[in-house]
C-alpha cells in the first residue's frame, strides 16, 4: 500500500523537475526554504537566492529536461531525505550535456507545508 506522503514528496521531486525545466521562478521560490543552501556537483555553494537566480536567469544553467528514477525516501517527523538517480539535459556556456548523477534532497514541513531545505547533486559511484 502507498503512503500518501510519500506520494506527495515524489509528487514534490517532480514539480520541482518540471519547474526547472520551465525556469518557473515563483514555484521554486516557494518551494525553497530562506535557509537553503545546496552543493552543485562541481562543489559550489548556493543560497536560495543564487540557487534560483542560476537555473531560472537569463545566463546560467539551462535544464532541457530532468528525470528522476531510484527514488529513495526516508522520513523522520517533519522531515524528509529523497535520494535519486537523475537524467539531466541542460545547456550551460552554450554547450549541451546529458548527464546520469546522483541527488540528495532533504525537505521539512512546516504547518502542513514541505520546502526544500538542502540538496547535493554528485557523480554516481563508480562501478
Amino acid at each position: 500500500m502507498a503512503d500518501p506522503i510519500d506520494d506527495e514528496l515524489m509528487a514534490i521531486l517532480e514539480s520541482k523537475s518540471r519547474a526547472l525545466v520551465e525556469r518557473n521562478r515563483p514555484f521554486l521560490t516557494q518551494l525553497i526554504h530562506e535557509d537553503f543552501v545546496y552543493v552543485s556537483v562541481s562543489g559550489a555553494r548556493a543560497d536560495k537566492a543564487a540557487y534560483i537566480d542560476g537555473v531560472c536567469g537569463r545566463d546560467g544553467l539551462r535544464f532541457i529536461g530532468q528525470r528522476a528514477s531510484n527514488i529513495g525516501i526516508s522520513r523522520h517527523g517533519d522531515c524528509a531525505v529523497l535520494i535519486a538517480d537523475v537524467d539531466d539535459v541542460f545547456e550551460y556556456a552554450e554547450q549541451r550535456f546529458e548527464k546520469r548523477l546522483k541527488t540528495m534532497l532533504t525537505m521539512v514541513r512546516s504547518e502542513g507545508v514541505w520546502q526544500w531545505l538542502a540538496g547535493q547533486t554528485m557523480q554516481p559511484p563508480i562501478g
